[in-house]
């Protein structure tokens, strides 16, 4: 809103505003945390109305790696993959509703496949995840977001 406008080419100050409707202590929470990657829990349609790079960059800021939701709105989803935020869909049969805010979650990535599997480690249980990305959006993503993967272009495999 426009309490956030004047601080739009300022991602540390835009980030104190992240996620602020849901929860106001989002944003320092995450800076406190001593491994700054964390993972959001989300339901359908994530990131609706969100289509500004904003709404990835900020979380990004603020350590977030991976989203894990029922499914995504687009623009949002290829703005988490520049940013290098991984976007998991929920397999069909998944509950994400499962997982408890604490939970520690463990991500095994299969690079030839673009297959990753979640598991929760706390509670000894695996989730089927899709990424449903294509080469190009794995590479973006496996490269750290959109930049380093142009900085990179002559090392990456997909052009």
């Amino acid at each position: 809103g426009s309490r956030v406008l004047p601080y739009r080419s300022n991602i540390p100050e835009i980030s104190r505003f992240a996620f602020e409707a849901l929860d106001k202590e989002y944003s320092e929470k995450a800076s406190r945390r001593k491994r700054r990657n964390h993972v959001i829990v989300a339901g359908k349609n994530y990131g609706q109305g969100s289509s500004r790079e904003h709404a990835a960059v900020a979380p990004r800021y603020l350590g977030l790696s991976v989203v894990l939701a029922k499914n995504f709105a687009r623009i949002h989803r290829a703005n988490l993959i520049n940013v290098g935020v991984l976007p998991l869909t929920v397999a069909d049969g998944g509950n994400p509703e499962a997982l408890q805010t604490g939970d520690l979650l463990e991500f095994y990535i299969d690079d030839e496949d673009r297959r990753v599997t979640v598991r929760n480690a706390d509670k000894g249980k695996s989730i089927e995840v899709n990424s449903g990305m294509n080469e190009r959006e794995w590479a973006v993503f496996r490269a750290g977001g959109l930049i380093n993967f142009i900085r990179n272009k002559d090392k990456c495999l997909v052009s």
